[in-house]
């Protein structure tokens, strides 16, 4: 339970949005000790969860509690996330629009990674004629506590959480595979790894950022960008107008302002912070998806490079400013 809780609390300071389907398990964990009447066991397994959860939350604390930004960090990670969404008018729809969309995106999510609601659906149907009926209710919950993810905006990596369910389809295949007529050894050994390879081959063939596998880092525009600032005599660098690319963690520079790019929160101070910037020639260089940005500052043109990462291809254009 401790070591389940530190899992959930890795995942609770990477997207808390993600946290549905742990909130799901322990409400139906929490269900099977209370029929079974283990209450002192439902503390102990409490206390253990909690404590995995604070375990792996010390580390965000210590951070910015020594760097003083513990209000900075628990502002900008959930109360802009909170509400300044809900500002944006995604809470304004009706309870049955609200239903469609969440199908829609659910609906995105199993066209988009068809092998996961496959073997859950054959494990849900193996319980059912099994019988295990609380099982199958436990599953559901747990599944309806997931699409938490489907309320706001959708992203392949949402429905993530989902490939929990897989395991629910691999079990009765693991049975049907155990009672073949075929010596232990291969039953045990071969066809084990024999599902492995099948399952990597799978990954391999429909993941969406094989291409950078085995890449070199030279042909990157994050690095070759980073090469290019070192030739010109490096500087200060502005991720202008759009989602972070990276292009910071490469050249080896702080952000030169609180809003170092530009997100797609409902502020308008983020492109007014980084336009002002811009404005005043107050970074030596600009990476931007914009092809006309040195119509508008007095920066030029001096690279651009092709990237895809895993969600279609984008051009990045870097600029230096005029001297």
């Amino acid at each position: 339970m401790a070591a389940l809780g530190f899992g959930a609390g890795c995942v609770l300071w990477v997207k808390f949005t993600m946290m549905g389907f742990f909130l799901g398990w322990v409400l139906v964990l929490a269900v099977l000790y209370l029929r079974a009447g283990w209450l002192r066991q439902l503390g102990l397994s409490c206390a253990a969860y909690l404590g995995g959860m604070a375990l792996s939350t010390l580390p965000w604390l210590a951070y910015f509690g020594v760097n003083g930004a513990l209000g900075d960090f628990f502002g900008v990670y959930f109360g802009d996330n909170l509400f300044l969404y809900s500002a944006g008018g995604q809470e304004s729809a009706g309870f049955v629009t609200t239903i469609i969309a969440v199908v829609q995106k659910i609906y995105w999510g199993c066209h988009d990674t068809p092998l996961i609601p496959a073997l859950a659906a054959l494990g849900l149907v193996w319980m059912l004629y099994r019988r295990r009926f609380a099982c199958a209710a436990s599953v559901l919950a747990l599944g309806l506590a997931a699409t938490g993810f489907a309320r706001g905006a959708y992203h392949i990596y949402y429905f993530l959480p989902f490939a929990v369910f897989a395991a629910a389809g691999i079990s009765p295949l693991a049975r049907a595979a155990a009672k073949l007529p075929a010596p232990g050894p291969i039953r045990q050994k071969l066809l084990p790894a024999a599902g492995a390879a099948a399952a990597l081959g799978f990954c391999l063939l429909t993941c969406h950022n094989v291409s950078q596998l085995l890449r070199p880092a030279e042909e990157l525009p994050q690095y070759q960008f980073a090469a290019i600032m070192q030739e010109n005599g490096g500087g200060s660098l502005l991720n202008y107008g759009t989602l972070d690319g990276g292009f910071y963690t490469a050249a080896g520079v702080q952000p030169p302002c609180r809003f170092f790019c530009v997100t797609n929160l409902p502020m308008t101070e983020q492109q007014e912070q980084q336009d002002a910037l811009m404005e005043s020639g107050g970074v030596d260089f600009a990476v931007s998806l914009d092809p006309a940005l040195g119509e508008r500052f007095a920066y030029t043109l001096i690279s651009q490079a092709e990237y895809d990462g895993g969600e279609g291809s984008v051009t990045w254009y870097l600029y230096r400013k005029n001297a």
